[in-house]
């Protein structure tokens, strides 16, 4: 301590000494931070400066391409539906909209703010467009090149970042042309060298310009199926689209798949992706859909929408042995713009009174309970109208009749007795039995949301003394069409009630089948084979000898049932003078392919009373006959005469010329019948001195059914298509008989069959003439 106080400063000169010391200390540690402030200072200026200004130019550019890596979803694509027979039905296909951004810098400084050099710019831009897509102007007739500049002008000068550019979408095709152009790209030339730089550079018109990817579902074959098909929404949930309806939706799951995320980052004009989870595209769906019969089935349901200017109408095809739906549709009418456009799915979820093809469902029950015989007689009056409980029952047939006529000529009266006779003190045992057929169960389809029948018990509220006559009879009930459907394909196939199904198999992107869907009975022997039988055979008769009569034709044997039903709107009950029609039945007869439903909801017929086998029956003959058509593929090619040996040679009748020729050749006298027209068809007669005579084979008239009985396959081929008519050839050799009678008004494009038989004829044959007693007309 003693030594401390001897340092001190003790006199003032030495304070004062020591004070400048420190003060000399503190200035000069003052001036070395301050200098070592001012370097650094100096250092960072001048860094500033070498950046800013020797190397701006290649960091502004660094800066301009330099993005935060960032994660994208990656959407999956969504799978195809196809028909069973190979057609594309649904598609997933990319479009574009393509966006510009006027604020970006290289467009800026390409119009370097000049309201006459932006014009020169945007007009530029209208060159690269139309060039990409030729189609543009076609979109909108207002949609000039003027047009185009103006708006984009608009878009200039409110700054627009992500102006819409075109207002419509634009193809892949387009899109690759449209970013290929010329003048979207420029070439730069290496330092120091006179050749070209293989890379790009991209022009301020590809920089401003962005895009948004869009798929966008489209059906390639138009509309055919659409309703069972189903919709995609264009929004997405969870990144995955939505379906609406139809296979769309239900196998929604498959067709959709799962979506990706992949990381981009963008570094010095290279953008790098790395793929964390790929998307998982959806599968493929192979339907049970027949194009072809799907196409016939479909245009005649159009056609008798549109001839009897109905509201609407369904067609359903089912495949008789699996219940694979083969082809199916449901127009309805656009009360405002009157087009027939596909619509709602009605065959799964309409719930109508099915009428009178709800008689064959009583019959089945009568039969298999054994109630009646197919062969014993009932009485259904003569006046029309039987009275059961004070109210009455309305008939258009009269006297006695079998009970295959009560259901061939579509008796109520006589169906209605049936019924009440045999369970009026068991009412609910019938609601059983018809419930057990299959109105009383899921059918399990693959649609959304279908629709399930309504049939009333003898215990509810609903159920009064007549409900049992009316349900015999298809009224007081409501049953969707498939039921029906389902019902008759059962009676075709031996009484198995098939599971309804319209997809085969779901197959992934790897080409595995993930999903395959086989015939599946969901029950079995509805009835006895007896009852079967008896039943099939009255089936038969309503096309033979009863109500559907219009159905015959000589290609197919069809069997089935017409319905009539009163039109209900919902809350208003019975509307006067609207009926359901249809027709649900099976062919061929003997060995059944497929059945058929169709229903015509309210056609005008100004004559009279609608009829089921004219309106809706027409749709399954026509179905019918063009897959009678597919089975037989008869090859005109392949019809020849059989060659029978003859003492002399025996000569169809056929065209003039061809007789004449042959006639010079063989020396056999030829000679014309003084009552023989002019025509290039004619007949003949061969005698004995072997001289022939020949007569006129086409009536006058074009419209007028000609005799060709006698003339060769093709001649007889060629004349009836030059009439209109449609023609179909059953055998070898000559014609012998003809569908069509001669003489009778010929419909255009009516068809005929025409029987092929080899024959000789050695003796003089009398002449076919055009009054003469017609062959009869096959069934």
């Amino acid at each position: 301590m003693n030594a401390q106080k001897d340092k001190l400063p003790h006199t003032v000169k030495e304070r004062i000494e020591q004070s400048k010391r420190v003060h000399k200390g503190i200035v000069l540690r003052f001036y070395l931070i301050a200098w070592v402030f001012v370097l650094v200072a100096v250092v960072v200026w001048g860094r500033l400066y070498w950046i800013a200004g020797v190397e701006g130019a290649e960091w502004r550019e660094i800066e301009r391409n330099h993005r935060p890596a960032k994660d994208v979803v990656e959407y999956p694509k969504r799978g195809s539906i196809y028909a069973a027979t190979g057609e594309l039905l649904r598609v997933s296909v990319p479009f574009f909209r393509m966006r510009f951004d006027f604020r970006a810098e290289g467009y800026t400084t390409l119009c370097d703010t000049n309201r006459r050099k932006e014009r020169q710019v945007l007009d530029t831009l209208t060159q690269i467009s139309y060039r990409a897509i030729p189609r543009l102007h076609t979109l909108d007739k207002s949609r000039t090149k003027e047009t185009l500049i103006q708006r984009w002008l608009e878009y200039s000068n409110k700054g627009k970042r992500g102006a819409d550019l075109y207002g419509c979408n634009i193809t892949f095709e387009e899109y690759k042309a449209l970013i290929g152009d010329s003048l979207m790209w420029v070439y730069e030339r290496k330092r120091g060298s006179d050749t070209l730089k293989r890379t790009k550079k991209r022009t301020p018109y590809y920089m401003a310009l962005n895009s948004d990817k869009i798929s966008t579902r489209r059906a390639p074959n138009g509309d055919m199926a659409k309703s069972a098909l189903g919709s995609v929404l264009g929004r997405t949930q969870d990144s995955i689209t939505v379906a609406i309806g139809g296979i769309e939706e239900y196998y929604n799951k498959y067709l959709a798949g799962s979506f990706g995320i992949r990381e981009e980052k963008f570094r010095t004009n290279r953008s790098t992706t790395i793929q964390k989870n790929p998307p998982i595209h959806g599968s493929d769906v192979y339907t049970t859909i027949d194009w072809k019969l799907q196409d016939v089935a479909e245009k005649a349901l159009v056609e008798q929408i549109d001839h009897y200017q109905a509201y609407r109408g369904s067609v359903a095809v089912m495949e008789v042995n699996t219940g694979r739906i083969v082809a199916i549709s449901n127009k309805e009418r656009n009360l405002k713009t009157n087009k027939i456009e596909e619509s709602g799915n009605h065959i799964f979820i309409d719930l109508m009174e099915p009428g009178s093809t709800l008689k064959t469902a009583s019959m089945v029950i009568a039969l298999n309970d054994g109630i009646i015989d197919p062969k014993a007689s009932i009485d259904i009056g003569n006046t029309r109208v039987w009275h059961y409980r004070g109210r009455p029952i309305q008939d258009h047939n009269v006297g006695v009749l079998t009970y295959e006529e009560v259901l061939a000529r579509s008796s109520n009266i006589g169906t209605a007795k049936m019924i009440v006779a045999g369970y009026e003190h068991r009412q609910a045992d019938y609601v059983n039995k018809l419930k057990a057929l299959c109105f009383g169960d899921s059918l399990k389809s693959d649609i959304p949301r279908p629709s399930f029948p309504t049939i009333h018990s003898p215990e509810k509220k609903y159920w009064d003394k007549l409900t049992l006559s009316r349900m015999s009879y298809g009224y007081a009930m409501q049953i969707p069409p498939i039921y029906i459907l389902t019902f008759y394909n059962a009676i075709a196939n031996g009484g198995h009630i098939m599971r309804p199904y319209l997809v085969d198999k779901i197959v992934n992107n790897r080409g595995e089948v993930v999903l395959e869907n086989k015939p599946t009975v969901l029950r079995s022997d509805i009835a006895t084979p007896h009852t079967i039988d008896a039943v099939r055979t009255m089936l038969r008769m309503v096309v033979t000898d009863g109500t559907a009569k219009s159905l015959r034709t000589p290609l197919v044997a069809i069997s089935g049932k017409t319905g009539t039903a009163r039109y209900t709107d919902r809350g208003r009950g019975y509307i006067n003078n609207e009926h359901v029609v249809s027709f649900c039945g099976y062919f061929p007869s003997e060995n059944p392919r497929y059945t058929v439903y169709a229903n015509i909801v309210r056609p005008q017929n100004p004559k009279g009373r609608p009829a089921a086998a004219l309106m809706a029956g027409t749709i399954v003959k026509a179905v019918a006959i063009a897959d009678a058509k597919r089975q037989k593929q008869i090859n005109f090619e392949e019809v020849r005469p059989d060659a029978v040996p003859s003492a002399m040679p025996h000569l169809l009748s056929g065209r003039r010329t061809s007789l004449q020729r042959f006639s010079q050749q063989t020396g056999i006298a030829l000679y014309t019948a003084e009552e023989a027209l002019p025509t290039p068809y004619v007949t003949v007669q061969t005698s004995k001195d072997r001289k022939m005579a020949i007569t006129s084979v086409t009536p006058r008239r074009r419209e007028i059914m000609p005799s060709v009985i006698g003339m060769s396959a093709s001649d007889a081929y060629y004349l009836l298509l030059n009439h209109g008519l449609t023609v179909y050839l059953k055998g070898r050799g000559e014609v012998v008989e003809q569908s069509k009678p001669s003489g009778s008004k010929i419909l255009k494009g009516e068809q005929v069959l025409l029987y092929l038989k080899p024959k000789h004829l050695p003796a003089p044959t009398a002449i076919q003439s055009d009054t003469s007693t017609p062959p009869k007309q096959h069934e």
